[in-house]
C-alpha cells in the first residue's frame, strides 16, 4: 500500500550513509525480495530505539520494520540473511497453507527415520520430535530396531518405544508410555495417561484391536489383551496385571491388581485383587462373567 501510494512519475529517494538511492515505483513493486518478519536484536539498541517508531505510513500503523532505518540512522549495523530452506519462514493465514506446513514437518521427520524404521504411509503418521531423537539414538547402538508404524498412527510426547515393535493402523499413544520388546499394538488401540502417571506394557505382549488403556497401568510380560477390553488406573488405584495373563471379551478393569496366570473374560473388575488359588492345578486360572452388585435396581422394571 505504501508503494502504490507513491507518485508514479517521481522516483522514491532514500539516503544510506553518505549515498542517495533512487527507485521507481515499478522497481519497488516488482522487487522479489521480501521481509519474513523474523528478527534478532541486541537488547541495548533495541531498548534505545523501539520507542521512536512512528506511524508515518499510509495505514497509520506501528511497524517493527521501521527499526531497520532507525538502526541505520543511529549507526548500528543491520544484516539480512536469506534462509537456506524457504519453509522455515513460511507464514499461514488459512487452512491450506497450514496443511502444507504439516506435510513439510512430516516429510522432515520421515527423511530422518525412513531407513531406520518402517512407516507404512509416509503421508499419514505423527511421531513427536523427542521420540524421533530416541529412535535415532537407539539406531546408533547398531542393533536392528525392527519397528513398524502403521498408517495414521500417532506417537506423542513421552512415549518410549522398544525393539521389534509393531504399531498398526490408527494407533494413538500419548503420555508417559513405556513399551517392552516384541510388543504388538493392533489397529485403533488407544493408550493415554495424565501428567505424573505411567503406562507400562511388558515384553512379548499383544494388545488387540480397538482396546483402550488409560492412566496408571502396568501390564506384564507375555500377556494377551483381546478385543473389547478397557483398562484404567488412577493415581490412588493403579491397575496392575501380572505376566501370562489373558483378558478377553467385554471386560472392564479399574484400579485392580491381577496376579500372573489369570484369564478374565466378560467381567467388570473394580478395585479387586485376583490371584490363582493355592490349591489350583490349572496353568491359567479362569475368571468369567464376574459382575459387581448392581446399584439402582429399584429403577429397573420389566417392559
Amino acid at each position: 500500500k505504501d508503494i502504490l501510494s507513491l507518485d508514479e512519475k517521481k522516483p522514491y529517494k532514500l539516503r544510506y550513509g553518505k549515498k542517495e538511492y533512487k527507485y521507481s515505483r515499478k522497481e519497488l513493486i516488482e522487487n522479489r525480495e521480501f521481509n519474513s518478519g523474523v528478527y534478532a536484536f541486541k537488547f541495548q539498541p533495541l531498548n534505545e530505539l523501539i520507542h521512536k517508531i512512528e506511524s508515518n505510513n499510509v495505514q497509520k500503523e506501528i511497524y517493527l520494520t521501521d527499526l531497520i532505518s532507525l538502526f541505520n540512522d543511529n549507526g548500528y549495523s543491520v544484516e539480512a540473511v536469506s534462509p537456506s530452506k524457504q519453509h522455515v519462514v513460511m507464514g499461514f493465514n488459512n487452512k491450506s497453507v497450514l496443511k502444507e506446513m504439516d506435510a513439510i514437518a512430516r516429510r522432515l521427520v520421515y527423511d530422518k527415520i525412513k531407513d531406520v524404521i518402517v512407516i507404512d504411509d509416509e503421508d499419514d503418521f505423527f511421531i513427536d520430535e523427542d521420540v524421533v531423537q530416541e529412535i535415532l539414538m537407539m539406531d546408533s547402538l547398531g542393533i536392528p530396531l525392527d519397528i513398524k508404524i502403521g498408517k495414521g498412527a500417532y506417537i506423542g510426547k513421552g512415549v518410549k518405544l522398544n525393539y521389534n515393535l509393531t504399531i498398526m493402523k490408527n494407533v494413538f499413544l500419548l503420555g508417559n508410555i513405556k513399551l517392552g520388546k516384541n510388543v504388538t499394538l493392533n489397529e485403533s488401540v488407544q493408550m493415554t495417561c495424565f501428567y505424573g502417571q505411567q503406562t507400562e506394557i511388558g515384553d512379548n505382549t499383544e494388545i488387540y484391536r480397538g482396546n483402550i488403556i488409560k492412566g496408571n497401568t502396568i501390564i506384564g510380560d507375555n500377556c494377551k489383551i483381546e478385543s473389547g477390553v478397557r483398562i484404567t488406573g488412577s493415581d490412588q488405584y493403579p491397575s496392575i496385571i501380572g505376566s501370562n495373563a489373558v483378558i478377553k471379551g467385554l471386560t472392564y478393569i479399574f484400579g485392580s491388581r491381577i496376579e500372573s496366570n489369570i484369564l478374565i473374560e466378560h467381567s467388570v473388575i473394580l478395585k479387586k485383587k485376583i490371584a490363582k488359588p493355592e490349591n489350583s492345578k490349572l496353568d491359567i486360572y479362569p475368571i468369567r462373567f464376574y459382575l459387581p452388585d448392581a446399584e439402582g435396581k429399584d429403577a429397573v422394571k420389566e417392559l
